[in-house]
This record gives structure tokens, C-alpha cells and sequence, in this order.
């Protein structure tokens, strides 16, 4: 298909209620099950973005800064932003948003609460966070992939003396 621009292409990704979305680098474009499109968004650079069933989107953006952004309705709001560390890819799991960054994966609750996992010696470095079909967080990074079992998985971070409970019944 042909979108009415000569803007480069980045991404394209399945729009639950039918269709597909197209990520530029000057925003986002809808196109229906009969080819036609419209522009849906125009916020700048997304990396990533997934369509919720409301027909809202999650995406993400380096642009000006690393950022989770909400959009619906033709409106932006930020979710999460994470100076310092380059987004790379982000999913959903219920109402639950993962993002992968370079120093870690974060998850935003829908409360809008958001918690950040560092990188440590179980998590080398960030990367795409996957969510399976039994619930299982996996996430991709440079040394292989870590899984994070769901619900109830308790973290602990030595380094940090933290211990962590990510329970998809308390979110």
C-alpha cells in the first residue's frame, strides 16, 4: 500500500479491530481493512507500538527523550519517561505495559504506577520484553533470554537487598 507521504516507514503493526498501523518518523497512520488510510497520530520517531482493544495505542519514542506515551483519540499523554537509556520494544499484558529498555525493562501498571527493572546479573542489559501464553515475562538481551515467571514472581536483587512482588492479581 501507499501512504500519501514519502516518509519512511519504520514499523507496522496489527490493529485488533481490523486493519494495521504505520509508524513513521512524523507519526502514525491507519489503514482499514479496504486500503484506506488516514493519518492517526502525529507524534514524531516512534520505535514500537501496540493497539490496545479500545483502539487506544501504547507506543514508544526516543524522541525528544526515551518515553512510553498513551495515545487515544488523536491525544498524547506520557506514561513514562527514562533519560539516559535508549527504548527498544514494548508489549502488553492485560492493562499492564512492559518496555524494554537498554538499562532494564519497566512495567507500567494501570493505576499509571511504574517500576523499573535494572539491569543485574540475572538481567545483562535490556531488551525486548515478551509476554507468553501461559503469562511468563520473557525478555531478550545480549546473553540469551531471561523469563520472569507470572503471577506472583518475587524478585530479589542482592546488590539492592530489594525484594519485589509482581503479582498480576495486584495490579
Amino acid at each position: 500500500f501507499q501512504i500519501v507521504t514519502d516518509d519512511e516507514r519504520r514499523a507496522v503493526n496489527a490493529d485488533p479491530r481490523g486493519g494495521v498501523y504505520v509508524t513513521t518518523r512524523f507519526g502514525v497512520h491507519h489503514v482499514d481493512v479496504n486500503g484506506q488510510h488516514r493519518l492517526h497520530s502525529e507524534v514524531h520517531y516512534i520505535v514500537d507500538l501496540r493497539a490496545r482493544p479500545d483502539g487506544s495505542l501504547v507506543a514508544i519514542s526516543n524522541s525528544p527523550h526515551p518515553r512510553a506515551i498513551e495515545i487515544r483519540n488523536g491525544i498524547e499523554r506520557t506514561l513514562l519517561t527514562r533519560k539516559g537509556a535508549r527504548a527498544i520494544s514494548v508489549t502488553l499484558d492485560g492493562q499492564r505495559v512492559w518496555v524494554g529498555f537498554d538499562g532494564g525493562v519497566a512495567v507500567i501498571r494501570p493505576d499509571g504506577s511504574s517500576e523499573m527493572i535494572e539491569t543485574n546479573r540475572t538481567l545483562t542489559s535490556g531488551g525486548t520484553p515478551l509476554i507468553d501464553r501461559e503469562g511468563s515475562l520473557w525478555i531478550g538481551t545480549f546473553n540469551g533470554l531471561v523469563q520472569i515467571p507470572q503471577p506472583d514472581t518475587v524478585i530479589w536483587n542482592q546488590s539492592q537487598s530489594v525484594v519485589r512482588r509482581l503479582s498480576r492479581h495486584s495490579d
